[in-house]
């Protein structure tokens, strides 16, 4: 094995989201095993004007000035998201668009993933590393579905012309492997999502460096992406006789909902937070892949809800509960067991074999 070979990694590290750099932390340690590896800096300009301090964009500049409120909360996360990457991993210098060609003067090879880096969007051809003229390789790569209609047509030609440059590709969803077959003759294999292949105790060490009041313990943690009045119904009727604390994040809330379902607040968590939230909670309520996720890493019971429109495909969603057999956790199955136990024997074994297979790919790379 070579590890003098120089890699990048391009990745979504800039969005302020848990799973988007902790997905980051883990392919970058995973990576570091092989050869020596830096995360490609790309400034992508939707990220940059949605999370940055300083938007490229005029206008998202004015809203920094006229709302300061809104601005502060942004420094603020952007700081905490910042810090945690920088602590944990390499970064390149930073690249804007049309700089990303001199990438090829510092990588050997780049790997693109995991996350939805492929998801139809006009940054597309720069995550289908078209700006790269080495060896290029996916890892986890999502799209964030499994089908394209008509209204993809713009993008198809987009993949049609790159997908055939990578040396190797794997995706995320097992559908994609399928789909990428069909509409691009290109092959794939389905892997992990980087998370897992990070050993537990690992993200243990990561939650133990959390500061959080030592008296916090038997609660029940709700992490939504999105507001979800299923998951809320299912806990206000099921538990709100019952003593047990609720724990939540404060973004996707307003008081109402806060005061109705009695939830306790914990107002903008570092990445060591929210993974101890996970780690020490009895119970997980989410509509989040990597809420999800994480869930099973630390074996905790999980209640899952499909995410509602506009988001149009739940396809990240379906793929990590036909895995990991989770159908019984879905509450809107009539499957669905309120106090069931999960069998984290089985649920282990199968993290460990796709762990293995998921390896396997990095290691045909690499050796």
């Amino acid at each position: 094995m070579d590890k003098k070979r120089r890699v990048g990694l391009l990745t979504f590290y800039l969005p302020i989201n848990y799973g988007a750099v902790l997905q980051t932390y883990a392919l970058n340690k995973v990576l570091n095993e092989y050869s020596y590896v830096e995360i490609i800096d790309y400034r992508d300009e939707d990220f940059v004007n949605r999370y940055g301090i300083i938007p490229y964009n005029w206008k998202k500049k004015l809203k920094r000035i006229i709302y300061p409120i809104n601005t502060f909360k942004i420094v603020k996360n952007r700081i905490i998201f910042t810090r945690f990457i920088k602590n944990n991993c390499k970064l390149s210098k930073k690249y804007r668009d049309k700089e990303l060609t001199a990438c090829n003067l510092e990588y050997d090879m780049v790997f693109v993933g995991s996350d939805q880096v492929w998801k139809p969007s006009h940054e597309l051809p720069r995550y289908l590393l078209d700006f790269f003229t080495g060896a290029k390789y996916s890892y986890a790569a999502s799209l964030g579905r499994v089908n394209l209609d008509e209204s993809m047509n713009v993008y198809k030609q987009v993949y049609k012309d790159n997908l055939p440059k990578f040396s190797k590709i794997s995706v995320r969803e097992k559908g994609a492997v399928e789909m990428l077959k069909k509409e691009f003759g290109v092959d794939a294999v389905n892997v992990l999502d980087p998370v897992f292949l990070v050993d537990k105790p690992e993200w243990e060490k990561l939650a133990n460096k959390a500061n959080i009041k030592e008296g916090l313990k038997e609660y029940l943690f709700v992490y939504l992406t999105q507001v979800d009045d299923e998951i809320l119904n299912y806990i206000h009727e099921n538990y709100q006789d019952k003593q047990i604390k609720f724990i939540t994040l404060t973004e996707k809330y307003n008081k109402k909902l806060i005061k109705k379902y009695k939830f306790e607040l914990i107002s903008k968590p570092t990445p060591y937070e929210w993974l101890y939230l996970i780690k020490n909670s009895n119970e997980v309520f989410t509509n989040s892949f990597h809420g999800s996720a994480f869930s099973l890493i630390f074996n905790k019971r999980i209640s899952i809800s499909w995410l509602k429109a506009p988001v149009k495909s739940n396809c990240r969603l379906e793929n990590i509960v036909e895995k990991f057999n989770l159908e019984s956790r879905v509450i809107t199955n009539p499957s669905f067991k309120m106090n069931e136990e999960l069998n984290w024997k089985d649920i282990n074994m199968i993290i460990n074999t796709e762990k293995a297979k998921s390896l396997e790919y990095l290691e045909q790379i690499f050796m």
